[in-house]
C-alpha cells in the first residue's frame, strides 16, 4: 500500500512537472514571438524614419549647392561692379 501511493505520489508530481513544462514552453514561445513582432515593428519604424532622413539630406545638400552658387555668383557680380567701378575712378585720381 505504501508502494501504491508512492508511485501514486511520483506519478501526480511527474504529471505536474510535465504540466507546468509544458505551460513554461508555451509562454516562453509566446513571449519569444511577442519579442520578435516588437522587433520587427521597431525596425520597420527606425527604417522608416532613416529613409525620411535620408531624404532630409538630400534636400539639404542640394540646397546648400543652389545657397553656394547662387553665393557664388553673386559675390563674382559684386567684384565685377568693383573692378568695373574701380576702372572708372582710377582717371578722376590720377586727374587730382
Amino acid at each position: 500500500m505504501a508502494q501504491q501511493m508512492h508511485d501514486r505520489h511520483v506519478a501526480e508530481g511527474q504529471s505536474q512537472k510535465d504540466k507546468i513544462i509544458g505551460e513554461a514552453q508555451i509562454e516562453a514561445s509566446s513571449l519569444v514571438n511577442d519579442a520578435q513582432e516588437k522587433s520587427r515593428k521597431i525596425l520597420g519604424a527606425l527604417e522608416q524614419q532613416r529613409s525620411v532622413l535620408e531624404r532630409k539630406v538630400e534636400q539639404l545638400r542640394g540646397f546648400e549647392r543652389d545657397y553656394r552658387s547662387r553665393l557664388k555668383a553673386y559675390i563674382e557680380g559684386q567684384l565685377r561692379d568693383l573692378d568695373a567701378r574701380g576702372s572708372v575712378a582710377a582717371p578722376e585720381v590720377e586727374a587730382n
